[in-house]
């Protein structure tokens, strides 16, 4: 009798929940509740009067409203294509203290600096194979719905925040602003939508149907699905001292990321000590010179050091960036 009964307690408790979120909302949004609503939830270009809108009557608590997806369809870029199981992985080792000097010098964050590099790489990439960078990539980045009451402490409680990449910048420090800007905007944007009830809703689906639907469009060929994002860029904070095993530092690990059907490369950065651990995963029938990339990220970091003044921690001691490994 239970089981009858769990999906119809757990969808009353979802519709509650919702009530709450909404109630919370109009008190904070005031007039402009519904609005602002509407222009986070609608994508791309399609939003853009409902943004303007919602903007005009928000009040001064509320910061700038904009869609949880900028754009609804991603510029073309090199790292989109049909994903198959021909994927490598190289290894970008930097300072973690760069990356905290470039990133202050927007006012920002580590992760503000990982976006904007991110972006210079890739341009430089798309510049030398003879892609337009006029228009900025979109980019997947996740979000953790975690509120701490959870009872799994281990499991994925992750979502994926939407966001353009500055790649149609030439200036670095610029990259830099654009990025810190980008960053802020989707998240205060994702903090004011119940997105985390997700978790809840799921529940709700035939497993059978979720099941098999991952593995259909794997199997997609890219002229048949469109392109969700170009790249996924994704900064963890790793451990402060390095673990030991039998009395030996960890040297160096890497974050093995999957790709998302249609996309060729995740940027994946996690701390490790004093360093930041780059790991680019790629599809090699999609990112064809992935060789190339890791010191395109180490002269994107450079070209920002310089620009903003910084001294690299890395100028006596070069980093290293490994050579693309088979996964």
């Amino acid at each position: 009798m239970k089981n009858y009964l769990d999906k119809p307690m757990a969808l009353a408790a979802l519709q509650a929940n919702i009530g709450k979120w909404l109630a919370e909302r109009v008190a904070e949004e005031e007039v402009g509740a519904i609005p602002a609503m509407m222009a986070r939830l609608i994508p791309g270009e399609m939003a853009l009067p409902f943004v303007a809108f919602a903007n005009a009557i928000r009040n001064q608590r509320v910061p700038e409203i904009a869609s949880q997806r900028p754009v609804l369809v991603p510029p073309p870029s090199p790292f989109n294509g049909t994903t198959t199981r021909n994927v490598e992985i190289a290894l970008v080792d930097f300072a973690l203290e760069d990356l905290r000097r470039a990133g202050k010098a927007a006012g920002g964050t580590i992760n503000d600096a990982v976006l904007a590099i991110t972006a210079g790489a890739l341009r430089t990439y798309m510049e030398r194979h003879g892609i337009n960078t006029s228009l900025p990539l979109l980019a997947s980045a996740p979000v953790s719905w975690r509120t701490g009451t959870e009872k799994e402490r281990w499991a994925n409680q992750i979502w994926m925040l939407f966001l353009q990449l500055p790649t149609h910048i030439t200036d670095p420090v610029e990259r830099l602003h654009w990025a810190h800007k980008s960053a802020t905007l989707a998240k205060d944007n994702w903090d004011r939508m119940p997105l985390h009830m997700l978790r809840e809703a799921s529940a709700l689906m035939p497993g059978a149907m979720m099941a098999s639907m991952g593995p259909m469009m794997a199997g997609m060929p890219a002229e048949m699905m469109p392109a969700i994002y170009n790249v996924a860029v994704s900064n963890v904070k790793g451990p402060r001292e390095r673990p030991e095993f039998g009395g030996n530092p960890m040297a160096r690990y890497f974050v093995f990321g999957f790709l998302a059907p249609t996309t060729g490369l995740l940027v994946g950065g996690q701390s490790l000590g004093d360093r930041m651990i780059f790991s680019l995963t790629a599809c090699r029938d999609i990112v064809k010179h992935l060789d190339t990339l890791p010191k395109l990220f180490h002269d994107s970091l450079a070209e920002l050091l310089k620009a903003t003044n910084s001294a690299p921690a890395d100028s006596a001691k070069a980093s290293k960036a490994a050579t693309p490994a088979k996964a």
